[in-house]
C-alpha cells in the first residue's frame, strides 16, 4: 500500500493522499484524450471465477509509458472498490489494435513498469498477452520471458494467431470475448465505455464533498455486479453474466418439480429459488437507465415476481421446443428406364418416425407410388424405400447428381401446410 501512495503522488500530487482517484486528476488535454479513448477498459462483466477483466489495446504502446501508467492505476483504483475484485483479483487482456508498429521498451520503461507493477492496488491473477503470429511478435514474447520476474511469469500467458483462434483460447479462461472492445478490423468499440465514463464522472462529482467514500457507495451503484447476483435486464449481455447461467441452471434443474405443483405451491416454489440464491450471497440486480448502473432490488413482492415469470417463461420454451417438428432430409428418387424423373422432400413429424416405425404410413398423395404424402396404403414402400432401395438394373451412382436437401426445423402448424 505504501508504493502505491508513492506513486500516485509523484504521478498526481499530494492531493491524492486525501480521496480516491478522479477523471478531473488527468489535466492535460494529451492525458484526457487517452482516458476517453476507451484505449483501456474495463469490461463491464466478470469472468468465471469472478475477476474483473481490463482489456489493454496494442495502441495504447505509442503513447508515453507515464501516461500508460497514470491509465492503469486509475482503472485498477476504480475496480479497487468492489469487495469481490479485492478478494478475486484482476486479469488483463493485451489484445491487438490497429496500431501494429510496436517497439522494444526502453530500460527506463521497463524499470518504471515494474515499480508499477508493485503498486498496483489490486491483485493481478494473470496476464494474457494475445498477439498476431509474426516474426516480431514471436522476438517480443522471448524478451519479455526474460526480462520479466519470476512472480509475474507464472501469472503470464503468450497467445498467438488471428483474431478468432485468439478469441477461442481466451475462452478457455472463461473471458467474455464477445465484450472484447474491438472490431475485426481493429476500431475501438466505446459505446460501453463512454457510458461508463459518463457514469464515473457523475458519481465523482456527487462524492464530491465526501472524500473519504467510495462514489458508488453513496447511492448504492454496482459497477460490475458479482459473480453470484441475477440481473434482470433484457439485454443480450447479460447472458454473459456467471450469476444468470447459474440462475437459469437452477431453473432447469427444478423444472419437473415446478411443473407437477399446485398454482398455490408455485407460490412457495418461486419463494423458495429466491432463498437458494441468496445463500449463495447472490441479489437480484436490476439497470438505472438514469443513473447508468446497476442497483439491487428490495422489494421481495418484486423479486418473487421475477422470478416466477422466469419460471413461466422457461417452461413455456421447454414446451414450445418439444412441439417443434423435424424435417427430414430424404432425397427420394423415382426411375423409369433408367432416367432420374423427380427428388422429393419428406415432411416427417416426430410421431410418425417413432416406435410406429416409417413403414406404417397412410397412404399417397402423388401420382409417383415410390414417394409417400398422404392419402393412401403404401404398405411399408415409402420412406423404408429410401434406406433400402434395390434396382432391377445396374445402378452407377457416378451418374446422378443426389444433393441432399438441408435440414431444417418447422412448427406444427407449417408442418400441416406441407
Amino acid at each position: 500500500m505504501m508504493s502505491y501512495l508513492d506513486m500516485i503522488m509523484n504521478l498526481f500530487g499530494v492531493e491524492v493522499l486525501k480521496r480516491p482517484l478522479r477523471t478531473t486528476d488527468f489535466k492535460t488535454k494529451e492525458e484526457k484524450s487517452l482516458l476517453k479513448s476507451g484505449i483501456a477498459q474495463l469490461l463491464p462483466y466478470r469472468d468465471r471465477s469472478g475477476r474483473r477483466v481490463m482489456v489493454i489495446l496494442s495502441d495504447i504502446m505509442s503513447h508515453s509509458h507515464i501516461m500508460r501508467v497514470k491509465i492503469f492505476l486509475y482503472l485498477m483504483t476504480v475496480a479497487g472498490e468492489c469487495e469481490e475484485t479485492q478478494r478475486n483479483g484482476v486479469v488483463w487482456v493485451l489484445w491487438p489494435g490497429q496500431n501494429s508498429n510496436l517497439k522494444v521498451p526502453s530500460p527506463v520503461e521497463r524499470d518504471v513498469c515494474n515499480k508499477s507493477y508493485a503498486s498496483m492496488p489490486l491483485r493481478l491473477a494473470g496476464f494474457h498477452f494475445c498477439w498476431p503470429d509474426t516474426p516480431f511478435f514471436r522476438f517480443i514474447r522471448s524478451f519479455f520471458v526474460l526480462v520479466i520476474g519470476p512472480k509475474i511469469r507464472v501469472r503470464v500467458n503468450f497467445h498467438m494467431g488471428e483474431h478468432q483462434e485468439l478469441a477461442y483460447k481466451l475462452m478457455g479462461f472463461g473471458i467474455p470475448v464477445q465484450l472484447l472492445p474491438t472490431t475485426g478490423s481493429g476500431a475501438i468499440k466505446t459505446k460501453n465505455y463512454a457510458q461508463w465514463l459518463k457514469t464515473r464522472q457523475l458519481l465523482e462529482k456527487h462524492a464530491f464533498n465526501s472524500p473519504t467514500t467510495q462514489p458508488a457507495n453513496l447511492v448504492g451503484a454496482i459497477e460490475c455486479p458479482p459473480l453470484n447476483d441475477v440481473l434482470y435486464e433484457r439485454t443480450k449481455p447479460c447472458n454473459f453474466h456467471p450469476g444468470n447461467s447459474r440462475f437459469k441452471g437452477l431453473i432447469e434443474e427444478r423444472k419437473e418439480e415446478h411443473t407437477q405443483l399446485s398454482q398455490t405451491e408455485k407460490r412457495n416454489f418461486a419463494w423458495s429459488i429466491v432463498e437458494e440464491i441468496e445463500k449463495r450471497n447472490g441479489r437480484f440486480l436490476t439497470w438505472d437507465r438514469k443513473g447508468g448502473f446497476w442497483v439491487q432490488l428490495r422489494d421481495r413482492s418484486e423479486i418473487r415476481q421475477k422470478v416466477a415469470t422466469s419460471l413461466r417463461d422457461f417452461n413455456k420454451h421447454s414446451r414450445a421446443v418439444a412441439k417443434v417438428q423435424t424435417v427430414a432430409s430424404v432425397c427420394k428418387v423415382s426411375f423409369d428406364d433408367g432416367q432420374l424423373l423427380k427428388k422429393r422432400r419428406v415432411v416427417v413429424s416426430d410421431d410418425e418416425s417413432s416406435e410406429e416405425g416409417l413403414g406404417n404410413c397412410r397412404g399417397h398423395g402423388s401420382s409417383n407410388s415410390s414417394v409417400c404424402s398422404g392419402g393412401g396404403a403404401c404398405h411399408g414402400e415409402c420412406l423404408s424405400s429410401v434406406f433400402d432401395f434395390k434396382p432391377s438394373f445396374d445402378f452407377k451412382p457416378t451418374e446422378f447428381d443426389l444433393e441432399t436437401l438441408p435440414i431444417r426445423s418447422v412448427s406444427t402448424s407449417t408442418a400441416a401446410k406441407q
